[in-house]
C-alpha cells in the first residue's frame, strides 16, 4: 500500500454483490493470476488479489481448493455467484486505485473484527511484564505481521543450557490471532521455540475491545510465566528417550508428503550437522524440527507451525 493512501471499511451484505467475477489462470509455467471482482449494486468495484481471495471465500461454502481446478470459468462464476447470496456478511478494508478506478481489499473479515495494532499490544506485553518484576531482551521482526520474542535470563537452567522464551504473533488482516508461546531457547544453538504441551498457549481473536485485551494479554502472560517449570521438566525427560539416528531419518522423511523436499532437507541437514554432537534421543530431533521451525527463511509460516507442533508431538513421543 502506498503512503497516503486512506483505507476505507465497509460491510458488505450479501444482496450488495450484484455479481462476482473469478479470474485463475497462467501466464507462465510457474506464474498464475488470481483475481476476484466484486461488482457492487451501487456500482462499486471492488477487487480481490493474493491471500485475500481465500478470505472471501471462507465467508462462503465453497471449497478455494475444489474452484482451481475447475476448468469451466463459466461454470465456477455460476456457482460462485450462486454461493455469494447465502455468503455471511463481510466487512471489507480497501483503498482506491484512482488510476484504475476500483477499490483493492487489503482485509476481508467478519463484521465483528477489531484490529490490535501491532504497537498497542507490545506497549501492552512489555507493561504486563514490568508488572510482574520481569527483565527481559526482546526482539521484533515485521514481516508476514508481527513476530516478537523475549528472552528471560532470570529464568534459566543452565546445567540444560536453556532458557526461557515468550514468543509472539499477531497479523492484522483476519489470518490469526493475536498468539503467545511459551517456551525454552537453546543457548548454545540460538535455537527456535521449543513448545510443550504443557507450555502454555495465548490465542487472542481479533473481536474484543481494548480493555478486554489488556486484560487477555495480562492473565495469558501470567499463566505462560508461571508454566516455565513444566517446560524445563518436560525437557528433561525427553532428553532420557532413546532414539537412534535411524529412526530419526527415517521419521524425517516420513513427512515427505507433508512438506517441501527443500524443508525435507533442511531437517537432516539440522539433525545430522548442527545437531550431530548431542547424544540420539527424541530431544535431538526435536530441537531440529523446532530449528527449522523457527529459523528456516523459506518455509511459510504455516510451515513453521507445522514443524514446531511436531517438535511438541516427538517430545510427548506421537509420531
Amino acid at each position: 500500500m502506498q503512503q497516503n493512501q486512506t483505507v476505507i471499511e465497509r460491510v458488505i451484505e450479501p444482496a450488495e454483490i450484484a455479481r462476482a467475477e473469478f479470474f485463475y489462470y497462467s501466464i507462465k509455467r510457474n506464474l498464475k493470476v488470481r483475481k476476484l471482482i466484486l461488482h457492487l449494486t451501487d456500482g462499486t468495484e471492488v477487487r480481490v488479489f493474493g491471500k485475500q481471495i481465500r478470505q472471501f471465500f471462507k465467508y462462503t461454502d465453497l471449497d478455494y481448493s475444489e474452484l482451481i481446478r475447475m476448468r469451466d470459468w463459466r461454470a465456477r462464476n455460476a456457482l460462485i455467484n450462486d454461493a455469494v447470496k447465502d455468503m455471511s456478511t463481510i466487512k471489507v478494508s480497501s483503498v482506491f486505485e484512482p488510476k484504475y478506478g476500483y477499490f483493492r481489499a487489503i482485509r476481508i473479515v467478519t463484521p465483528k473484527f477489531q484490529a490490535i495494532p501491532h504497537s498497542f499490544a507490545l506497549k501492552v506485553t512489555e507493561e504486563a511484564l514490568a508488572g510482574l518484576g520481569l527483565e527481559y531482551e526482546m526482539n521484533v521482526k515485521y514481516d508476514y505481521g508481527m513476530w516478537a520474542e523475549f528472552v528471560f535470563p532470570s529464568i534459566s537452567e543452565p546445567e540444560l543450557g536453556i532458557i526461557y522464551r515468550i514468543s509472539m504473533f499477531n497479523r492484522n488482516d483476519g489470518s490469526h490471532s493475536l498468539r503467545f508461546y511459551g517456551g525454552a531457547l537453546v543457548l548454545a544453538c540460538t535455537n527456535g521455540l521449543i513448545a510443550s504441551k504443557l507450555a502454555y498457549k495465548v490465542t487472542i481473536p481479533h473481536v474484543h475491545d481494548e480493555e478486554s485485551v489488556v486484560s487477555r494479554i495480562k492473565e495469558g502472560l501470567f499463566k505462560i510465566i508461571s508454566d516455565a517449570d513444566n517446560v524445563f521438566r518436560e525437557i528433561r525427560d525427553s532428553m532420557a528417550i532413546t532414539l537412534s539416528v535411524e529412526d530419526a531419518i527415517k521419521f524425517i522423511r516420513s513427512l515427505a508428503h507433508r512438506f517441501p523436499q527443500h524443508i525435507i532437507n533442511a531437517l537432516l541437514d539440522a539433525y545430522m550437522r548442527k545437531y550431530g554432537s548431542l547424544v540420539p534421543s527424541a530431544w535431538r530431533l526435536s530441537q531440529a524440527l523446532s530449528d527449522v521451525g523457527s529459523n528456516y527463511s523459506k518455509a511459510t509460516q504455516n510451515y513453521k507451525e507445522q514443524l514446531q507442533r511436531l517438535a511438541v508431538k516427538v517430545l510427548e513421543g506421537v509420531s
